[in-house]
């Protein structure tokens, strides 16, 4: 006996090309609620590109990080295939004398990409900093956005959707803040703890704005 039809699979998500993102997002999330769907739909952590309909975006992957990794800010690779075998890019820490902390961010074969500076606070009552080289470039350097107003396709719709993931939530979500990337008088990028990274410049590297995700301005 048939008691209703079975609901047809979703379509299979595609990777797309990380190089011309212009937003994206740290997350396992791949699509939301609704639209038929009583939870979200989830898989690997991954970078993860809304694509397809504003309303109902479709979460694609754009590189992956390793199977056992449970939040970005664990990791230290990223990956451009879901076997994590073809590495995007590295991250690798190193402490200054001084307090700053310098994030060397290199391709798969070694060579440099770019540089992201921890930079500390000049007293207690400030918070830290960052700024971000890149080859042939002025200095990227991020400013602090007070105001709530967000940029993006669906970010907003992301930010009050996707609920909990890849480390999101705690005491540290209430450290959350915006920040907006200049070089000079150009705005580069906009990025927000726990949400969406939005690009507008086309010639920042894109693996230094996902090595700064990872860092969850901690």
């Amino acid at each position: 006996m048939v008691f209703g039809k079975r609901k047809a699979a979703e379509p299979r998500v595609e990777v797309v090309d990380w190089r011309g993102v212009r937003e994206f997002r740290l997350t396992e999330t791949v699509r939301l609620k609704g639209k038929g769907r009583r939870k979200p739909e989830v898989g690997r952590l991954a970078v993860r590109v809304p694509t397809g309909d504003p309303e109902d975006p479709v979460l694609a992957p754009c590189a992956f990080f390793a199977p056992h990794v449970a939040a970005p800010v664990a990791a230290s690779r990223v990956y451009r295939d879901e076997d994590a075998r073809e590495v995007l890019l590295s991250v690798e820490k190193r402490k200054q004398p001084d307090g700053e902390v310098r994030h060397l961010v290199s391709d798969e074969d070694g060579v440099e990409v770019g540089l992201i500076r921890r930079i500390p606070p000049a007293t207690r009552l400030h918070r830290h900093n960052w700024r971000m080289a890149q080859a042939g470039r002025p200095e990227i350097v991020a400013h602090h956005v007070r105001s709530r107003q967000r940029q993006g396709i669906v970010m907003d719709a992301l930010g009050s959707a996707l609920g909990a993931s890849a480390g999101e939530g705690g005491d540290f979500a209430k450290l959350a803040r915006t920040l907006e990337w200049r070089a000079d008088e150009e705005h580069v990028m906009t990025s927000r703890t726990f949400d969406a990274v939005v690009i507008e410049a086309d010639w920042l590297d894109r693996r230094l704005a996902i090595a700064f995700a990872m860092l969850l301005d901690r």
